[in-house]
């Protein structure tokens, strides 16, 4: 049990079903088709078995401040600690299924490059290709790449119009985090055509979005109704407010649906979500 929600996991044979109720009593309830047989009538308490381990020393971790110099995981960030080896085991899970052997993703918004190092470090002689329109993140994540000697990480400042440049179906994946929803429709629609060109056929959308907010939540964090579902601070752009049933309705243009989860940052009110989509 969190502080911040009360947590319960439970599977059968053929599915996996995961329950939180946050600290304001919302119940959130994720369900997806897994293979459980090897789990059945084994032993509940053991240890779970995360692919990025506490004790390894993973340079770019303790440079994000997940982890100590000594491999340890911080205790505020254990939460983004799971958070990452569940991104991690979702991808692990759909490379085993299809026996890739080397892949090239494209992290879209990458800012610092958090997540495209959490997948170099399990896959790391895969090519990732992080674009963000902060100079600064970019700086930073390409001195975390060359620490870390990670040589297949690319990092380039650069908006939608330096996707209009790559070469067609190029990329194995997409990642796109917390960035569609912090975009005007127009501006989100048209990222989404440009990277739906140069992602592969039977290529991966990983899309997390930030929560769904209730107009007096948005209100309680100092967010400007501005119309059209888009909120300001200080006159930024912090959100474009939209359902989970509004995206996946948009995103049921990608192709098949491989899992959608919903998961709690400990700083943060409301459930984050993830939606991974196979074209």
């Amino acid at each position: 049990m969190e502080n911040s929600y009360k947590q319960l996991a439970a599977w059968s044979e053929n599915n996996t079903f995961d329950l939180k109720i946050s600290k304001k009593g919302k119940v959130f309830l994720g369900k997806k088709n897994a293979n459980n047989s090897n789990l059945i009538n084994k032993d509940h308490n053991k240890k779970k078995n995360y692919i990025l381990e506490e004790g390894m020393i993973i340079e770019p971790l303790i440079d994000l401040g997940v982890f100590t110099k000594e491999g340890k995981v911080v205790k505020s960030k254990y939460d983004k600690y799971k958070q990452i080896n569940r991104f991690v085991e979702i991808i692990d899970d759909e490379i085993k299924k299809n026996d890739y052997k080397e892949l090239t993703i494209l992290d879209f918004g990458c800012g610092t490059g958090d997540i495209s190092f959490q997948y170099l470090q399990y896959q790391p002689t895969h090519k990732v290709l992080g674009i963000d329109a902060s100079k600064t993140g970019i700086e930073f994540a390409t001195e975390t790449a060359r620490l870390s000697d990670y040589k297949t990480a690319t990092f380039l400042e650069g908006t939608d119009h330096t996707v209009k440049q790559l070469e067609e179906n190029s990329f194995d994946g997409v990642i796109l985090s917390n960035v569609l929803d912090v975009m005007p429709k127009d501006v989100s629609k048209e990222v989404v055509e440009d990277l739906e060109r140069v992602l592969k056929p039977g290529g991966y959308w990983f899309i997390k979005m930030n929560p769904y907010y209730s107009k007096e939540e948005l209100e309680s964090f100092g967010y400007e109704n501005m119309g059209n579902n888009i909120y300001e601070e200080n006159h930024i752009m912090r959100l474009r407010q939209a359902t989970t049933n509004y995206w996946k309705e948009r995103f049921a243009r990608f192709g098949k649906e491989i899992i959608y989860l919903e998961f709690e940052y400990p700083w943060q009110e409301g459930m984050n979500r993830l939606f991974v989509y196979q074209s």
